[in-house]
């Protein structure tokens, strides 16, 4: 009796616990592949700046730009040449100290977390054999390092930071380090704890009586028989 009791109650525990579990989240790539988001839309060629709408979504703001000497300009396009890389965002255009930025910004009720990027060197050359990168989230700084562009192929950094409605991702040394394949993932906020229903606060009751009652048949037998 008190197992098939325990089943009458499960829908309505379960339900409860539904109610109250993070959303899944979805894994996605922002990539460089050549296409019409340089230039008010034009098609993307070498040294072409990347249009501020590129990689926007309904839940889902990014911002691309180069900062040199604390003097803000786009980001820019390069298709091939950084490693073995198809594609790539660089920042600074024949600017050695350029840093490139790359912000993310989730709609109201979605967050984000930043999962990795690949990073390449420009033609072998000496200032980008490494490259510095740095990420802010919620505009904090929450990880700072450096790493190896792989050159004549490319490297993955791996990054997992926390979920956050904010992440930026700075990235040099200079114009001769190109990024491509930023992955991160994006979800709805947890969800909060629901108020049950006056229907399922009825059933919950129901079965807690039920519970109860055949604990008292239960132990009333046990005594007859003792």
């Amino acid at each position: 009796m008190l197992k098939s009791t325990s089943i009458l109650l499960a829908p309505a525990i379960a339900g409860l616990a539904f109610a109250a579990a993070p959303a899944s989240a979805e894994v996605r790539v922002l990539d460089f592949a050549q296409g019409n988001y340089c230039r008010d839309g034009q098609l993307c060629t070498n040294n072409g700046d990347i249009d501020q709408t590129y990689g926007d979504t309904a839940d889902l703001n990014v911002t691309t730009r180069s900062v040199v000497d604390g003097r803000t300009n786009a980001a820019f396009y390069y298709e091939r040449g950084f490693g073995d890389l198809v594609g790539v965002i660089f920042a600074g255009n024949g600017q050695p100290t350029a840093e490139g930025q790359i912000q993310f910004d989730a709609a109201e009720g979605f967050e984000l977390s930043l999962l990795s990027f690949d990073a390449g060197c420009f033609g072998g050359n000496a200032n980008c054999q490494s490259f510095s990168y740095s990420v802010f989230v919620d505009g904090g700084l929450t990880g700072r390092g450096t790493g190896s562009t792989g050159y004549p192929g490319h490297t993955t950094q791996p990054l997992g930071t926390r979920y956050a409605r904010s992440v930026l991702l700075t990235f040099g040394t200079g114009e001769n380090v190109g990024l491509d394949n930023i992955r991160f993932d994006i979800r709805p906020t947890a969800a909060t704890p629901a108020v049950p229903e006056p229907a399922t606060w009825a059933m919950m009751i129901g079965g807690f009586g039920l519970v109860g009652g055949a604990m008292r048949r239960r132990n009333l037998a046990i005594a007859l028989t003792a």
